[in-house]
């Protein structure tokens, strides 16, 4: 891999590993089928998503709350300065990850440094989110990771508008 693809894999993911991790298997997988040996700016561009920034802590506090009308207003907002909702449905799918995952870190036991040593979160986010996540049961967290995935298989499988699986997505909040 070059020094260039590397750069825009890391710019695209917004510096954060586990979208890195994310992207550059699903980067391989696209590579593997269609037999391609070397990755080229071109092609991480056409497979991978663009992570928007979301405002620190406000997406993540909005899901644990079940608002799907502040969830909303966030998205439409961020449609509105020209995100698109794959990377929407992305950055959903993300945090969500990272929910379950500390939900899941806490109630083994772990401390909130070893959890941001686990996850590569800053302890201060994790210890946050930690104190957020004390009320929301961890089968509802799967529940809204699983149908994150079924969005994803949904918009890579189908013609689906991404919009509209955006939409339906946060209504399972």
């Amino acid at each position: 891999v070059t020094a260039n693809v590397a750069s825009l894999i890391a710019d695209r993911a917004a510096c954060d590993m586990s979208i890195i991790s994310h992207e550059i298997s699903k980067l391989c997988a696209y590579m593997r089928h269609e037999g391609i040996t070397e990755p080229s700016c071109e092609i991480v561009e056409s497979v991978t998503g663009k992570k928007t920034v979301f405002e620190a802590f406000y997406v993540s506090n909005r899901i644990l709350k079940r608002d799907i009308d502040g969830v909303m207003s966030y998205v439409t907002d961020a449609l509105k300065k020209g995100a698109e909702p794959f990377s929407l449905i992305a950055e959903l799918t993300g945090e969500i990850e990272r929910l379950y995952r500390i939900k899941c870190a806490m109630k083994s036991g772990m401390s909130p440094t070893d959890i941001s040593s686990k996850i590569g979160m800053h302890e201060y986010a994790v210890k946050l989110r930690m104190q957020a996540l004390k009320t929301t049961r961890s089968s509802h967290l799967k529940f809204l990771l699983e149908k994150c995935y079924e969005s994803d298989l949904l918009l890579k499988s189908t013609s689906a508008d991404a919009q509209c699986v955006l939409i339906s997505l946060i209504t399972c909040l």
